[in-house]
């Protein structure tokens, strides 16, 4: 064999094997359907909530701070799960550190039934008066013993911010992007050890505020978000944390066969993981963009064990996610701003 030829065998050869590759990433993907019903909260609070804070402490859920259409709230709300219909109740608050009883995009982490909340932003705007802080402090509630202190000890090394991520691994909390006062994005990245404090870990490889950051298979994922303070908004890539190496790695995204690869690129985007079989499901759902149509699905599912993404065929807004015992919850307020409505998610049958 010539070497002309052998290099045409060598070239149709990895043709063939890419389009094998190809052909075996166009099987379906095991991510399940959902189904769902509508659902709309009340309880001792009536107030709908924005920009607030969202967190779970085993499998009760937690919402608290942001703001009302009456202004800042000071408080922390507790979901009944035994009556998603009925939803929040006042829990904790109000609390003294809040100025003019308000913090916004905060975010939040939880350790050993501790959980850690800091950053975010106060923000006030009238006719004749513009005032505004960014936060660069952490506050620890311990949902044992009941109490709710600064954070002293361990001093946040970070700058002060608002639209950064947060999450819970290997007992370890992480904190990190964000936009600053001066509309600068960010990309770093800390890690909290309730024993030893904080430490500077690699950047992420694009800098971002408002951001999603969620939890699935023993690994912590990072997606969407802005560029900058223009609300640009960033590539649909998906960042997977290495907690052993600390380091971050850009992940290939693949869709289900004759799945149409829209993926939006979004800010504000929210999200619940469900378990079943096993395995971790995350399902996204879409935040502020610029687009077309309304006909597209808002709500994702993906696959973080291969990489998949589905759209699971539902248009809804978002404003808040979580889990509890294994059922997914979406919260936005209403039209008038005044009550909560959304839905709760289960596998379907």
């Amino acid at each position: 064999m010539n070497r002309t030829c052998l290099y045409v065998f060598v070239v149709l050869y990895f043709l063939f094997a890419l389009e094998a590759c190809s052909k075996e990433k166009e099987t379906k993907s095991d991510i399940p359907d959902l189904v769902w019903e509508d659902v709309f909260p009340w309880g001792q609070t009536t107030l709908a909530l924005n920009d607030a804070v969202v967190f779970n402490i085993a499998d009760t859920a937690y919402l608290g701070f942001g703001q009302t259409v009456l202004g800042g709230n000071e408080y922390i709300y507790k979901y009944q799960s035994e009556n998603h219909v009925a939803g929040w109740w006042y829990v904790l608050g109000p609390f003294s550190f809040l100025e003019e009883g308000e913090r916004r995009e905060a975010v939040s982490f939880v350790l050993d039934k501790k959980v850690y909340i800091g950053l975010g932003y106060y923000r006030k705007k009238t006719a004749v008066e513009f005032t505004q802080r960014y936060y660069d402090d952490f506050y620890v509630y311990d949902s044992e013993e009941k109490t709710w202190e600064p954070l002293l000890e361990f001093k946040f090394p970070g700058e002060a911010r608002r639209g950064a991520v947060a999450f819970s691994l290997g007992g370890k909390g992480y904190v990190g992007t964000g936009l600053t006062e001066d509309g600068r994005c960010l990309s770093d990245f800390y890690e909290f050890d309730p024993e030893k404090g904080w430490a500077r870990i690699e950047n992420m490889v694009t800098a971002r505020w408002g951001a999603n950051a969620f939890v699935a298979n023993g690994n912590a994922y990072i997606c969407f978000g802005c560029l900058n303070n223009d609300r640009v908004h960033g590539n649909w890539d998906v960042q997977k944390f290495n907690p052993e190496t600390k380091s971050w790695e850009g992940q290939l995204v693949y869709f289900e066969n004759d799945e149409e690869p829209s993926l939006m690129k979004m800010d504000g985007v929210v999200s619940f993981v469900l378990n079943k079989n096993g395995s971790d499901f995350v399902y996204c759902f879409g935040g502020d963009f610029n687009r077309d149509s309304l006909d597209d699905s808002y709500c994702w599912g993906f696959n973080s064990t291969t990489n998949e993404w589905k759209n699971i065929g539902l248009v809804q807004g978002r404003e808040y996610a979580f889990s509890m015992n294994n059922r997914g919850y979406l919260l936005k307020p209403d039209l008038d701003g005044v009550s909560f409505i959304g839905k709760v998610f289960d596998f379907k049958e």
